[in-house]
């Protein structure tokens, strides 16, 4: 695996928000950046993916589940148990 996305500015994190809405893509993000700030922007997040044939993936077959459990072993926030949107890249520390 790889860490494919970390610390995020205001205009990285309002141009995810907007994909899905007033930009071409899915909908990634319910945090606008500005009003709902992501962990990301606030360094307690990352994004990962698995790196298959050199390149990362993101493929749903890919074991996110092991990963995703690993991340809650160690206490953090798993993205992949988010009802929308899932983000089983997400892992992020837990503020409480």
């Amino acid at each position: 695996m790889k860490i494919v996305s970390s610390v995020r500015t205001v205009a990285e994190q309002q141009k995810l928000y907007a994909q899905g809405r007033t930009a071409p893509g899915p909908i990634v993000t319910n945090a606008d950046g500005v009003m709902n700030k992501s962990k990301h922007q606030l360094g307690l997040a990352v994004d990962c993916a698995f790196i298959v044939n050199n390149v990362p993936s993101w493929d749903w077959r890919l074991p996110w589940i092991v990963y995703g459990t690993a991340a809650e072993a160690l206490g953090l926030e798993w993205g992949g148990r988010w009802k929308k949107p899932v983000d089983s890249a997400h892992v992020e520390l837990n503020e409480e």
